[in-house]
């Protein structure tokens, strides 16, 4: 349970820290920011990934605990399109996952909706 609490409080430190946490995210167009975002995924550093989103404290627990207790892999993604609209955007990306309900490795296609906050792209959670 401690080992639980001390992740918990590392997510909430890194989400806060995520409304551009420095000039690194502040520079990134929305499909940069998707593709760092599954490239975490990939490495299976959940807890990163979501620092580019705007994830709440209980969302991103939420979303932990559902990636680790189905066992969800991503093991390759694609950016396919990009669309911006002043502070809102949609990128498109292929990926393929496994995860202990499917037998066999599944290839998924989304629409990832971003806003701009802070002068910075995040993935919209909300």
């Amino acid at each position: 349970m401690k080992r639980f609490t001390i992740l918990l409080m590392a997510v909430v430190a890194v989400i806060a820290m995520a409304a551009c946490g420095g000039t690194s995210k502040k520079d990134k167009s929305p499909k940069e920011i998707v593709k760092a975002y599954y490239q975490h995924m990939v490495d299976g550093d959940f807890e990163k990934a979501l620092s580019y989103t705007n994830a709440s404290e209980e969302e991103a627990k939420t979303y932990l605990e559902k990636m680790k207790s189905f066992k969800v892999k991503i093991k390759s993604f694609d950016i396919i399109s990009e669309t911006i609209d002043g502070d809102t955007a949609e990128v498109e990306v292929k990926y393929v996952s496994t995860s202990s309900l499917m037998e066999e490795e599944s290839e998924s296609q989304e629409t990832i909706k971003l806003i701009k906050e802070e002068g910075c792209w995040v993935i919209d959670e909300k």
